[in-house]
């Protein structure tokens, strides 16, 4: 991925979720050291659409990036479904990735954000 994807499909397609306008959530934006996430380009964007970010990612800490969590349960639920099932096509793969992750329960996620420090 480069920089004008990140920011023209990535970003522009979640902004009116990530501006600190939306006073409805005080939601803080978090990427990785990824040098994309880190260019000029990005910092400049995400500050002209008053995007909330948090900035004091420890050099190599401990990953904080609940999707991480997230995508390690859709493979061991998709594994499950796949054992019963069989993957016959990408096309089947796309909507097996879609049911399973519309399965998960909203509690999941909420616990996945409460464990963040």
């Amino acid at each position: 991925m480069n920089i004008n994807y990140h920011i023209n499909h990535i970003l522009s397609s979640i902004e009116t979720e990530l501006c600190e306008d939306n006073e409805e959530k005080e939601l803080i934006f978090m990427q990785d050291l990824s040098s994309v996430h880190t260019s000029k380009q990005t910092k400049l964007w995400l500050q002209e659409q008053n995007v909330n970010v948090m900035h004091d990612w420890p050099p190599k800490g401990p990953d904080m990036n609940p999707v991480e969590n997230v995508w390690a349960e859709l493979v061991r639920r998709l594994e499950i479904h796949w054992r019963q099932t069989g993957v016959r096509n990408r096309d089947q793969l796309w909507e097996d990735v879609l049911q399973v992750f519309h399965e998960l329960p909203e509690e999941y996620f909420e616990n996945l954000i409460r464990s963040m420090p």
